[in-house]
């Protein structure tokens, strides 16, 4: 099931139009500035191109970090190494219902009325094991906002406890807020450029080993849902009833007949004991998750 973001609700489920509304502010798009993509010359693996920008998805998880796919960050890095996250080259854009004419502003003054965070990989990155998208497709990235951007959002998802486990999500619902590339369409819907937009489906399978144009064979820990996306939605969030974020989609694949997506389950990076800045990944998502339910 797809929905354009104008009508982006599910009557008789508790993804209705103000749960979707209210999460979405917390999702935004991956922009690289072309010049990092024309002094490539080649395609970079990871990316939808459109025209001369390079897109991904993530989701912001603190104030001071966001979480995304492994192979999109790696991208990046490929692309245009720390300097180009040091230069301010990279940025994650909220409220992004914008258009092809206004995503690579070199002047942040022309998205004042889009929130955005420059994407700060240079200073800190926790990745999947053995830095292999293949394993633990995520990384979580420092991030510094532009001003006092945060206050027009005034929140990040809301995590599960570190108990959590994806055995709950077996049978049930996810919801997923997509990023969309306007050179893809999913059939007969419209689209806006660089637009959020919203799927429903049940989860089906967990423990999976999908394969994609990075691995022939990723390892067995991802779960798929019933509905489908497209290039440019790598990184986008994967959120159960309860609003919490239980994933973030990965790839898509066939799975008993049908295409569908393939997301990475958080439990998964609770676990993951890759280590940057003397901290493992998983202790220091529990950390993010320690402080924002903390009490006063």
């Amino acid at each position: 099931m797809e929905v354009n973001s104008a009508n982006a609700f599910f009557p008789g489920t508790k993804f209705d139009k103000a749960f979707t509304t209210f999460q979405r502010r917390v999702c935004g798009v991956v922009l690289v500035d072309k010049s990092i993509f024309d002094a490539t010359g080649a395609r970079i693996p990871g990316y939808d191109l459109i025209g001369s920008v390079m897109t991904g998805a993530a989701v912001l998880i603190d104030f001071n970090y966001i979480l995304m796919c492994n192979h999109t960050f790696k991208s990046i890095s490929t692309a245009g190494g720390n300097s180009a996250m040091r230069d301010g080259k990279v940025k994650v854009v909220f409220f992004n219902e914008i258009t092809a004419a206004t995503v690579d502003s070199k002047n942040p003054v022309a998205e004042t009325n889009r929130p955005f965070c420059l994407l700060r990989g240079d200073l800190e990155a926790w990745v999947g094991t053995n830095d292999s998208e293949c394993n633990e497709d995520f990384a979580i990235v420092k991030i510094e906002w532009n001003g006092a951007d945060f206050h027009k959002i005034q929140r990040s998802v809301k995590l599960p406890p570190p108990s959590f486990s994806a055995s709950s999500l077996t049978g049930k619902n996810v919801c997923t807020i997509l990023q969309y590339s306007a050179s893809r369409p999913v059939a007969s819907i419209t689209k806006t450029s660089y637009s959020t937009h919203v799927a429903m489906g049940a989860v089906t399978a967990l423990n999976q080993s999908p394969s994609d144009e990075f691995c022939s064979s990723k390892k067995s820990i991802y779960a798929f849902a019933e509905h489908n996306a497209t290039f440019g939605s790598s990184g986008s969030a994967v959120l159960n009833e309860a609003g919490e974020l239980v994933g973030i989609l990965c790839g898509g694949g066939t799975l008993n007949g049908k295409r569908q997506i393939y997301f990475l389950p958080l439990d998964q990076i609770y676990s993951c004991k890759q280590v940057s800045k003397g901290i493992t990944a998983g202790q220091h998502l529990t950390n993010i998750f320690n402080f924002l339910n903390k009490t006063p």
